[in-house]
């Protein structure tokens, strides 16, 4: 009996401690936003503007961030970016090393769209909270 308490004791504590990361790394992502909120529009205006540059259509161009020359001091405050689509440009910010927090920019309306019919949107794997006209919280959950 010892044995099987212990185990479930020990699942429970397991899941406590992932849940408490899982909210932990929302907070830290929103936070980053809000602190450096102004990198964020920097790195958006950087994208924007290549795709601009190199007269991107709709079917046609597909952007690496690679590519696109963002100052070394604006990448640091990221541990990661994805243009998660080009036109409509979609932008995904990984402020932390979490693979369940993110900050989404949206360009446009048809944008904001795009966003709403991602695949993993509509299976509830991510949800979205809308933070102002372009800027949205993304949150991943498998469960």
């Amino acid at each position: 009996m010892h044995k099987v308490i212990n185990k479930y004791f020990g699942v429970l504590l397991l899941l406590s401690i992932v849940s408490c990361s899982y909210l932990n790394e929302g907070f830290d992502t929103l936070e980053s936003f809000e602190e450096r909120r102004n990198t964020y529009e920097t790195v958006a205006t950087n994208i924007r503007q290549y795709r601009d540059n190199l007269k991107c259509s709709r079917s046609s161009c597909e952007l690496k961030i690679e590519d696109i020359n963002i100052d070394k001091e604006s990448q640091s405050n990221f541990f990661g970016i994805r243009i998660v689509s080009s036109k409509p440009l979609v932008i995904e910010f990984n402020a932390t090393e979490s693979i369940y927090a993110y900050i989404w920019y949206a360009e446009t309306e048809d944008s904001v769209k795009y966003i709403y019919s991602y695949p993993q949107v509509i299976a509830n794997e991510l949800t979205l909270r809308k933070l102002d006209k372009h800027w949205f919280f993304v949150k991943r959950d498998w469960n």
